[in-house]
């Protein structure tokens, strides 16, 4: 971490007082930067442990800038080392943004939105699997041979019971 803070204040030109992790994983990490008063500043870092994912993921989200309806943060640029071993490092602009509680004001809003979202999420939810599961329904039935699906002529698709209420129908079979 004190390496990865002293080489991206040699790269901005400006000194870091710390670097602090927010989110890791195996194969990449994201840092939020602090100025040398300690205030936040308007760019993150994204290390990644594997060489070229940093040069891939910056096309990606500058492609999805230009091209796309949705806000992507600016790309700054990408660190590399080839001389000596290290992460590569994707320079993102930092994002504002506001927790999606906070608009709500009152914890009985917050509750009811909390309820929707839960019901918005469930609706999409059995959608989506009802499709699934018509599609895989239909694939079945394409799947078997006519023979399976039709029965022999004469004969009914389904065995007609005996009427509950004692009654019995009259028919030929």
């Amino acid at each position: 971490m004190e390496q990865l803070r002293t080489e991206l204040s040699h790269l901005l030109g400006e000194k870091l007082s710390r670097v602090e992790c927010v989110s890791e994983q195996a194969a990449t990490a994201l840092w939020f930067l602090y100025d040398a008063q300690g205030n936040p500043m308007p760019l993150l870092a994204r290390s990644f442990t594997t060489p070229g994912v940093a040069r891939q993921l910056a096309w990606k989200i500058s492609t999805l800038a230009r091209n796309g309806t949705v806000r992507m943060p600016v790309v700054y640029g990408v660190m590399t080392h080839e001389e000596h071993p290290g992460p590569d490092v994707l320079l993102l602009e930092r994002l504002r943004g506001v927790p999606v509680e906070a608009p709500t004001r009152t914890p009985a809003r917050w509750e009811q939105l909390q309820e929707q979202m839960q019901e918005q999420l469930l609706e999409q939810f059995l959608e989506q699997f009802l499709e699934h599961f018509q599609e895989q329904l239909l694939e079945h039935f394409q799947e078997q041979p006519m023979a399976e699906l039709v029965p022999p002529a004469g004969r009914d698709i389904v065995e007609h019971p005996e009427p509950v209420s004692g009654h019995r129908s009259h028919h030929a079979g």
